[in-house]
């Protein structure tokens, strides 16, 4: 095994002290290279895009590449911004909302309220 020369070694020391330095510094430390404008400006942020939902018909018929004469129905109307759905054993519908309101859907109507956490049995 060959030994280090004075020169390769004095290279390692400096290599290993300046990544150790590096290391401990963290990277929180370094500044971001890209900054959105609201990034850099305390309230320079765009106000939120608020749009009523597109006006749909009670059924659009569509096919894809797995399934064809597909038929997509409204159920309901009067959520924002439906997450995800279950059906319970009578045929009604537990609907979460994006916000994290629990829906239900009962004979298809929505009922006017969302459901208490006190409602659901665990």
């Amino acid at each position: 095994m060959k030994i280090l020369t004075h020169t390769a070694l004095r290279w390692a020391i400096g290599i290993t002290v300046a990544v150790a330095t590096l290391t401990s510094i963290g990277a929180e430390h370094f500044p971001k290279m890209t900054l959105a404008p609201h990034e850099m400006y305390e309230g320079d942020a765009p106000p939120p895009i608020l749009w009523e939902p597109p006006a749909l018909p009670n059924s659009i018929n569509l096919e894809s590449a797995e399934e064809r004469h597909l038929r997509v129905v409204v159920v309901a109307r009067g959520l924002e911004q439906p997450w995800s759905l279950a059906f319970l054993p009578d045929g009604s519908m537990l609907i979460t909302e994006r916000s994290g309101r629990l829906r239900i859907v009962r004979d298809g109507k929505l009922a006017p309220t969302p459901v208490a956490s006190e409602d659901v049995a665990y």
